[in-house]
């Protein structure tokens, strides 16, 4: 893989361009029935899987962390949206905090993937200091 090839919306080859960048990655079976990627980012585990707009186009990477038995509220999850809006913090159905970044694929390389797994995963830090602390 050279640093700045196509990212192509294929799970298997964003797996492999995960662990190029140093972080594990293993291809997985949604509930859905598609393929996501399992990874961890500083100990944070993080999904990775394909999300496309409503007429099937333009493919979209969606990277998502769920914090169970951190429920956070509405007014810090807003606070936090504020201040990163392109990745969203949330509640699940179960009230536990989520953080999510999508990325458009059309037109990236590996090099701006890479540049999104180094915020991605600051971001994550991030969250859990500032948002999470003291919630579980």
């Amino acid at each position: 893989m050279q640093n700045s090839d196509p990212v192509v919306a294929d799970m298997d080859f964003i797996a492999e361009a995960i662990r190029h960048l140093g972080y594990p990655a293993e291809v997985v079976a949604l509930a859905s029935g598609g393929k996501g990627v399992h990874s961890k980012a500083n100990g944070i585990p993080f999904t990775a899987f394909m999300f496309r707009n409503d007429h099937g186009t333009s493919p979209y990477l969606m990277l998502s962390a769920l914090f169970p038995g951190h429920p956070v509220s509405l007014e810090a999850t807003n606070a936090w949206n504020t201040r990163f809006p392109l990745t969203r913090a949330s509640l699940s159905r179960d009230g536990d905090a989520m953080l999510t970044h999508a990325v458009l694929l059309t037109g990236i390389d590996t090099s701006h993937l890479k540049e999104t797994m180094i915020w991605w995963d600051l971001l994550m830090r991030v969250y859990a200091r500032e948002v999470l602390a003291g919630t579980a």
